[in-house]
């Protein structure tokens, strides 16, 4: 699974202009072309040195000998290479291009090895550098440090993110082929893709949501109607809600969706924010979010309903004065009908969501106010198509009960 190691960029190529020597050398190991190994190859060795390799012996006669017509001779020499790790890279590179089968196959092997153990090493002492003495020169990392912190545990997730989304992260920090990289990220997590090479799974583990939401956070992303819809599918999944729960690393990743929810987007992306905070119970983030829009006045009325929701589930009393004035939108909402009910179409007024709101908030009855169509819900508190009315009489008689009743009640 080389493309969820951290040497992923370099592999494709997209870190070349940061780690010039290492990119070199994995575009070289990688696109030089190897016939297919049979299936009855060896295991790869264990990467300790052999107890009887003689140090006299250079690194040309080793690399001779994984091509030795004995097995123990190859296996023998294999692990000595191996041992003598990125000392013996260059030469192993030369290998590659040996007429030998064999030696280039074993080559190729050693080489893998050897990168993936340097870069894992970097990783580590990248972690273990809490007070950031040293420059890892890491893709990302300096949006990312601003953003969530430098503490051990954020850095632990942000290693997991190199090894595991560096195409992405590379693509951050140099600004080149970024929409197109996030965009096939996002398809490839679509449940029953096929669009991913690599086969990985569909469901988007943590490292992966927290490289995307820092990608779409740190850039202008969030312009782009249909990629922020799609992130945003992606966040709403079950699947993905449970792993986040369930993540050591759930209190940074959840910081991330607060910053990327109240990031100003255009409109079209706000019932969306406020979807999420709802579904993921985001109660201060859903407040402060709801506050604003419905400070802002939007137009849809999508985004007045739910906003006005976040500020109805996660407020209290004092919010009463930011939702009362949309009592006089009389703009239709909703449309539907049930003819058990009423013959013909039923309509529900932003106002009558907003008095159902209102009420829930000064826990008083429903009932007593005429909603006989009000249904609940967990997320939404109520379905607000089933806020409306079946004649106009019996809104306006609602609407003047609240009247009496705040113009008594209001809080001080």
């Amino acid at each position: 699974m080389l493309h969820r190691l951290p040497a992923l960029g370099l592999l494709t190529g997209k870190l070349s202009d940061r780690c010039p020597s290492m990119a070199g050398r994995f575009c070289l190991v990688m696109f030089l072309a190897i016939p297919a190994v049979s299936t009855t190859a060896i295991e790869d060795p264990p990467q300790q040195a052999s107890q009887s390799s003689k140090p006299d012996i250079n690194t040309g006669q080793l690399i001779q000998r994984l091509g030795d017509p004995s097995f123990l001779v190859r296996e023998r020499a294999t692990r000595d290479l191996t041992a003598r790790g990125a000392q013996v890279q260059k030469e192993l590179e030369r290998a590659l291009l040996n007429p030998d089968l064999e030696i280039r196959m074993r080559a190729h092997r050693i080489l893998i090895k050897s990168l993936e153990s340097a870069f894992a090493a970097k990783l580590e002492a990248f972690i273990s550098d809490v007070d950031g003495k040293r420059d890892h020169d890491l893709p990302g990392w300096k949006q990312y440090r601003k953003a969530i912190g430098n503490d051990r545990n954020a850095r632990k997730l942000f290693a997991e993110m190199v090894r595991r989304e560096s195409e992405l992260l590379t693509a951050l920090e140099n600004g080149k082929e970024l929409e197109p990289v996030f965009l096939k990220r996002l398809i490839e997590l679509r449940p029953g893709s096929t669009n991913d090479p690599f086969k990985r799974s569909r469901q988007a583990q943590p490292e992966t949501l927290a490289a995307l939401l820092l990608v779409a956070t740190e850039t202008k992303l969030l312009t782009n109607t249909t990629m922020l819809s799609q992130i945003y599918n992606v966040l709403n999944y079950s699947s993905t809600k449970q792993m986040i729960h369930g993540s050591q690393y759930r209190t940074i990743i959840m910081k991330m969706m607060s910053q990327f929810v109240l990031k100003k987007t255009s409109g079209t992306g706000h019932y969306y924010a406020v979807m999420l905070t709802l579904n993921y119970d985001m109660k201060t983030t859903g407040l402060t979010l709801g506050r604003r829009l419905l400070k802002d006045q939007p137009t849809s009325y999508t985004t007045t309903q739910y906003a006005a929701i976040a500020v109805a589930r996660f407020g209290d009393l004092a919010d009463i004065s930011i939702l009362e004035p949309h009592l006089k939108n009389v703009s239709v909402c909703h449309t539907w009908s049930n003819p058990q009910v009423k013959p013909g179409v039923i309509k529900t007024q932003v106002r009558d969501v907003m008095l159902a709101l209102l009420i829930h908030m000064t826990k008083q009855d429903h009932k007593d106010y005429g909603f006989e169509l009000l249904r609940e819900s967990p997320t939404t508190l109520f379905h607000t198509y089933t806020c409306g009315f079946t004649d106009q009489e019996k809104r306006e008689e609602a609407q003047a009960k609240w009247r009496a009743w705040y113009t008594k009640n209001k809080p001080k």
